[in-house]
């Protein structure tokens, strides 16, 4: 079964830049029809002519590789790892975090002393809890 991904990438990108097929095709130096084609899943598309509409249309270089996984090819462009912050920003994070934590104090005055249960537990039992 043949991915439907890159033919809804193409498809959203070329409508977000308000271009028609012909439109893009003309600037792309393609055939309408190959564009066509190419957005109904009828004909799969080699490297060059992914970064040749993507780079026509003005798609980031992320998901120009996007494109291309999609399309079942490897990416052309190397990229940085998104999931780690700049350690400024994870300083501040961090150190905001640290002041929404409950302090100990407030932990400590809702624990039964003599049980370690939940406070509300105790007086509701009537317990012999000497709190």
């Amino acid at each position: 079964m043949k991915s439907r991904l890159f033919p809804a990438l193409l498809k959203y990108w070329r409508g977000r830049r308000g271009l028609s097929q012909l439109e893009l095709a003309l600037e792309a130096d393609v055939s309408s029809r190959h564009v066509s084609f190419l957005e109904s899943g009828r004909a799969q598309p080699s490297v060059e002519m992914v970064l040749r509409l993507f780079s026509v249309l003005g798609v980031p270089l992320r998901e120009q590789n996007e494109a291309l996984r999609a399309a079942g090819l490897e990416p052309c462009f190397p990229e940085s790892p998104t999931d780690r912050l700049p350690p400024e920003v994870d300083r501040a994070i961090t150190q905001m975090m640290q002041q929404h934590e409950p302090s100990s104090i407030a932990t400590a005055v809702t624990k039964c002393c003599c049980q370690g249960r939940p406070l509300e537990w105790c007086r509701a039992s009537r317990s012999q809890c000497s709190t």
